[in-house]
């Protein structure tokens, strides 16, 4: 459990159920997690004839992961109701605390804001090449030989997705069914959810006061509790965000030759090459926006006022495309 903030609080809760007291702690439970799995395969082949080397390759990958977190914020609150709070950040390296809040112990711990979230992201990629060298050892003078010739091919294909889950801010707070609602409203949790920090003595070479013990929670109690509280029988029932989705592709084909040449003059002998590469890029993205349609200027009571027309919100999506040529200036 993390000390968030503290904050002064007057008359009733919200909706009228809750404790009433002077102050409040909010704290931080918070569970982060993290799987993924890629998939690849690949084939390479070479091939050689008399002055000619050829090279294939071929690749195919799939990479997910889904990173996901569980925020849950409470609040901490004195139950004899003789609440006292003060910050102080003078003069010191940590936050003095001064409460008789005691945000150690699980009679101090009120329900209060959640939300649980996963994005699903997925990266795939396609990448074919081909790439070869031709011998050739033609001489025009003693001082300039054409050595061989690189040439190559390549295409590839990449798509990345990321589609977010989340609970959203009816469900944090409780508020679809009736007398359900838990934001603000410093509803009691079973104290069998939270146990004491066995890691005591938090920064014990600072000198201050400041928390230096601190409530673990059970994760799976805990969500229990507040699909109880809230009457939400699915919680944490998370649900599709197009708003914080979004997908992108990249489609890219490029060519390259190099000419190898070497020489002699005098009693030096030289070697360089010269080239082009060229690469052709067409993207593709497509995320929720909206679009500006255009602006106008205005006068309203002699004062200048730019007014801008949009579109309606919803899924935007955008292509581009470019050339170049390199080397390039």
């Amino acid at each position: 459990g993390t000390i968030l903030s503290g904050t002064k609080f007057s008359g009733k809760t919200l909706g009228g159920t809750g404790e009433n007291v002077d102050f409040r702690i909010d704290g931080l439970f918070q569970e982060l997690e993290s799987k993924s799995k890629t998939q690849a395969f690949g084939f390479n082949s070479v091939k050689e004839f008399d002055v000619l080397t050829l090279e294939f390759d071929i690749s195919h990958s799939i990479s997910k992961s889904t990173p996901r977190s569980d925020l849950l914020v409470p609040n901490y609150i004195s139950p004899e109701r003789n609440d006292s709070l003060n910050f102080d950040f003078r003069n010191t390296d940590t936050v003095n605390l001064d409460t008789t809040i005691d945000y150690a112990s699980p009679t101090s711990v009120r329900a209060h804001w959640n939300q649980v979230s996963h994005y699903e992201l997925e990266d795939t990629i396609t990448e074919l090449q081909t790439k070869g060298k031709y011998l050739l050892d033609l001489e025009f003078v003693e001082s300039l030989t054409l050595d061989s010739i690189d040439f190559g091919i390549a295409y590839s294909d990449r798509e990345k997705v990321r589609d977010r889950f989340e609970t959203f801010h009816e469900d944090n707070c409780g508020l679809v069914a009736p007398n359900a609602d838990i934001c603000g409203e410093l509803r009691d949790m079973p104290d069998d959810i939270f146990s004491a920090s066995p890691y005591s003595d938090f920064l014990s070479s600072e000198s201050g006061n400041f928390p230096r013990d601190f409530l673990f929670a059970d994760i799976n109690k805990y969500h229990s509790a507040i699909r109880d509280m809230t009457k939400n029988p699915n919680w944490p029932n998370e649900q599709y965000n197009e708003i914080a989705s979004s997908s992108v592709t990249e489609e890219k084909i490029s060519a390259y030759s190099q000419f190898n040449l070497s020489g002699l003059i005098g009693d030096y002998d030289w070697r360089g090459n010269f080239g082009v590469r060229y690469v052709k890029t067409e993207t593709k993205s497509s995320g929720y926006g909206k679009r500006r349609l255009g602006y106008t200027g205005e006068l309203d009571n002699g004062q200048p006022l730019l007014v801008v027309e949009y579109s309606d919100s919803g899924i935007l999506e955008a292509e581009n495309s470019y050339t170049n040529w390199l080397p390039s200036a």
